[in-house]
């Protein structure tokens, strides 16, 4: 085997996937579309005409959306400062969905999709180090910013689809967050192995941010698995 330069030896590139841990409801909500409601906020805004009337497209509240589990994978190189403690950085890449119903005399089925590039900034310190097996506590903070941001609204009518409309939905500014966790790593083959990370994160409050399961839940408990590849 050829050996690899110490400034190779001494980094790690590490590629993500996460998963929260928590339980998820579905809701729903029964009124009549012709009636007066709270949550009908746009106006001249028709999702579509039926004879002479016009329908309106409505806004679903934060506490009326299901929102689904965040999806993660990143990406991310570490620099090792001492035999046990290395720094990293790196791109972590998140899908978030929620979906709402309205039921009455029209129908409204709601989808939101959200996508976010984030960008870590960890300090991991190695409490366990012997041979192929790693143990170590992870720190660090988050800034995630929207790439996409899109809700779209379906109409139905006695149970048929009548029409659809998307529209982009305001997403200014970062999205930080702070976490900290345990890790245990184990190399398969010299240079790249696979590491399990439990972590505990904190998403702190954007009101220029839309609600997603992040702004629900500002404690989110994280598993995350992985490859690593030293370089």
């Amino acid at each position: 085997m050829p050996v690899m330069p110490q400034e190779f030896l001494n980094s790690r590139a590490w590629f993500t996937a996460f998963w929260p841990v928590a339980a998820s409801s579905t809701r729903r909500i029964s009124f009549s579309a012709s009636g007066s409601s709270p949550m009908l906020l746009i106006q001249n805004a028709g999702l579509a005409d039926i004879g002479s009337m016009r329908v309106e497209s409505p806004v679903f509240e934060d506490s009326h959306m299901d929102h689904k589990f965040p999806v993660s994978v990143g990406f991310s190189v570490h620099k090792y400062l001492t035999p046990r403690l290395h720094i990293g950085t790196g791109l972590v890449y998140t899908y978030m969905s929620s979906k709402a119903e309205i039921e009455g005399a029209f129908n409204y089925r709601y989808r939101q999709r959200l996508h976010y590039l984030g960008i870590p900034l960890t300090v991991n310190y190695s409490v366990f180090d012997r041979g192929r097996f790693d143990i170590y506590f992870s720190g660090g903070a988050m800034a995630e910013f929207a790439l996409s941001a899109r809700g779209t609204t379906e109409l139905y009518k006695d149970r048929a689809f009548v029409s659809s409309e998307t529209r982009k939905i305001a997403a200014d500014g970062a999205l930080w967050s702070v976490n900290l966790g345990l890790g245990v790593g184990f190399d398969l083959v010299d240079h790249f192995g696979i590491y399990v990370e439990p972590a505990v994160s904190y998403y702190f409050e954007n009101k220029r941010q839309p609600a997603s399961y992040r702004t629900q839940n500002p404690w989110n408990v994280n598993l995350g698995v992985g490859f690593r590849y030293k370089f």
